[in-house]
């Protein structure tokens, strides 16, 4: 296995209408960690997922997937955004999210295979959703249309999934569920980011903790960092990181 990291973020940082939202990242994701993100409400959760895929400009620093420039790496991303982003009344069936998973790999006309029909089929059975597979996702549930994305990532079949608040407004079954898909991807060998707001969870799913307030606080083993000392930095913190954030943007 290559020992570049799965992730790697070099003094990346990233505002939006010039107000830092992170600033100074810098971060290696080994390959084959389950990693929770956790920090207060607009300290650059979503964002740091959203760099790591492309999907904004950064102001200072860069990302690479797999040693690769992210542009080219983000083919081996899977991303499972936060459920309020979706078009839930799009016209599209669970089926057809799930076979969503599937486009970047198929072929030269871009017609699904019967590999890619049997996948689809086998992702929307391990989550449940078999009856609901022709259903429309408006006319789900709010465990259910999180299971529908979370069969499209399975489909995928990728290296890296990054997860928005996975678990937010799901009940208890669809949690054991996600659970344990992030347990198999984990054995595996995937890499996982996992965004999530309870910290009671933090202990008993991630191993690994990012505790972020626009900087990194803390990062590693959930057993070192997860002491009351970077809980107040990450959650009580906050004037003073963009007090400092301040500073440094008016040396620069």
């Amino acid at each position: 296995m290559s020992s570049e990291p799965a992730i790697e973020f070099h003094d990346l940082s990233v505002s939006y209408h010039k107000k830092p939202v992170l600033w100074g990242v810098d971060l290696q994701i080994p390959r084959g960690s389950l990693v929770g993100i956790y920090g207060p409400n607009g300290a650059g959760k979503s964002t740091l997922l959203k760099a790591a895929l492309a999907l904004l400009p950064l102001q200072s620093g860069y990302v690479k997937i797999l040693g690769r420039d992210v542009r080219e790496g983000t083919k081996q991303c899977g991303y499972i955004p936060q459920r309020e982003s979706i078009d839930w009344d799009f016209p599209v069936t669970v089926r057809d999210v799930v076979m969503m998973g599937r486009y970047g790999k198929l072929g030269m006309f871009r017609r699904p295979r019967k590999k890619d029909r049997q996948v689809v089929n086998d992702s929307i059975e391990r989550l449940g959703l078999s009856p609901y597979a022709d259903r429309q996702i408006a006319n789900l549930s709010g465990g259910q249309q999180q299971r529908t994305f979370l069969a499209r990532a399975l489909a995928q079949d990728c290296e890296i999934y990054l997860m928005d608040e996975p678990f937010s407004a799901v009940d208890a079954a669809t949690e054991r569920v996600i659970v344990e898909l992030l347990q198999e991807w984990q054995a595996a060998g995937k890499t996982i980011l996992v965004v999530d707001h309870d910290l009671e969870s933090a202990q008993r799913y991630f191993h690994t903790l990012l505790f972020l307030n626009m900087r990194v606080v803390a990062y590693g083993p959930t057993k070192e960092v997860f002491t009351p000392e970077n809980l107040h930095k990450t959650y009580g913190g906050r004037l003073t990181i963009m007090s400092e954030v301040a500073e440094e943007v008016a040396k620069s």
